[in-house]
């Protein structure tokens, strides 16, 4: 098993994740994507051949369309 690249502390373990990204204006979420997760930090890697694999699939047809929500515009005071 492989020691966290980012924390230093946890290991990496398979599991499938859902990966989401912007193409533009549009938002794309591929879910059931192989990845490498930290058990401590929860840092993610993928292969190279993963991501090729994302980028093929998210050119096609969605499966599915899910209801986004946006997070309200607050202004947040710094101190």
């Amino acid at each position: 098993m492989n020691k966290c690249t980012l924390c230093h502390k946890g290991q990496y373990l398979n599991e499938q994740v859902v990966f989401s990204s912007r193409r533009g204006d549009q938002l794309v979420v591929v879910e059931g994507v192989p990845a490498l997760v930290c058990d401590v930090c929860g840092d993610r890697v993928i292969t190279e051949e993963t991501a090729r694999e994302i980028e093929r699939v998210a050119t096609g047809s969605p499966v599915d369309s899910v209801p986004l929500y946006r997070f309200p515009q607050l202004d947040f005071v710094h101190s």
